[in-house]
């Protein structure tokens, strides 16, 4: 979750860990109990109910 809030890649991640970015990717969106917003312009989508 570092990475991430750090703004790295999956794959950056996965590569200073050792693991390819697929784990990562997984194991992030299953430890993660939100959505955060995207970054649509306005009237687009702005999280998992927008």
């Amino acid at each position: 979750m570092a990475g991430v809030a750090c703004g790295l890649s999956f794959r950056a991640i996965g590569r200073r860990l050792g693991r390819p970015a697929s784990t990562v990717s997984r194991e992030i969106r299953r430890n993660t109990w939100f959505t955060p917003p995207t970054t649509a312009g306005p009237g687009g989508p702005t999280g998992p109910h927008g």
